[in-house]
């Protein structure tokens, strides 16, 4: 789907009458009936697993050219500006949705393949991560690089992957 219409769904879905809605609020609404669906369904325990797919996203970090290459696209076409205000919307509205969504959800992960594979590339992720910080030369706040920014995207992706891992974990 894209974005228009996801923003439509989402309306729609949610009970309000045709208006026009920012960005940030039609993700919000998108995620929301999306996290509401799986539960109707019965589905929370396959969604789950995607949904914390989109979160940990696609990228592997192994070096710095890597990062240099970091998600080019954009889900709402606004310029260079909003970059990484949009990539961390979408990673906070959507670790907010998942987390409501494990709070209302009654389902079991026992040794989900899926969810111990995920766990494992987060870790190696995080520890990735962490190795590319070391590597930046330190510089104060105001000189940092898009290269540090988009580090900061991919750290704050895993590190809500990791905290919704552990609530899993923990509800067992």
């Amino acid at each position: 789907m894209t974005p228009n219409y996801l923003c439509l769904f989402a309306i729609l879905c949610a009970g309000f009458a045709f208006s026009t809605v920012n960005p940030p609020m039609a993700l919000d609404l998108t995620l929301g009936v999306l996290c509401e669906v799986l539960q109707q369904w019965d589905e929370v325990s396959a969604g789950v697993p995607v949904l914390l797919e989109w979160l940990l996203g696609e990228k592997d970090l192994s070096d710095l050219e890597t990062v240099n290459t970091v998600e080019d696209d954009y889900l709402f076409e606004k310029g260079e500006a909003n970059f990484w205000a949009e990539k961390l919307v979408y990673i906070r509205l959507l670790a907010k949705h998942l987390e409501e969504l494990l709070k209302r959800a009654h389902f079991s992960t026992m040794l989900d393949p899926k969810l111990l594979h995920l766990s494992q590339t987060a870790n190696e992720r995080s520890e990735s991560i962490q190795s590319l910080f070391n590597d930046l030369p330190p510089t104060p706040q105001f000189l940092k690089t898009s290269e540090y920014n988009k580090l900061l995207i991919h750290k704050e992706r895993i590190s809500s992957c990791m905290d919704i891992l552990n609530v899993l974990q923990n509800k067992e």
